[in-house]
């Protein structure tokens, strides 16, 4: 089955998220695969330890699930039009903030 493992502020608002495939990854270490890239992208100053939707500084938390999707080839076209609108999102709250 598909993943989404998702970086979330306590409102639910998705900071970072990453879709994979339990017949293909150990799921401890997708897991801890993601924590390590997010960790990261805090280090290199690529990400904030805040929500820039609600732009306050609450503690952020992992969560895992499993999607309907049984293949990534499946869960590729309602991925690709979830990550178009959230970068359609990104872009309006950036404008807004300028």
């Amino acid at each position: 089955m598909i993943h989404i493992t998702q970086y979330l502020c306590p409102q639910r608002h998705a900071i970072l998220a990453a879709a994979w495939d339990d017949a293909l990854v150990e799921p401890a270490l997708a897991l801890r695969s993601f924590e390590d890239q997010v960790e990261h992208l805090h280090f290199t100053g690529v990400l904030r330890r805040r929500c820039e939707i609600c732009c306050k500084d609450v503690p952020l938390h992992f969560e895992d699930g499993v999607t309907g999707f049984r293949t990534m080839e499946e869960a590729a076209p309602h991925l690709a039009a979830q990550q178009a609108a959230q970068m359609r999102t990104r872009e309006f709250l950036k404008a807004g903030r300028n």
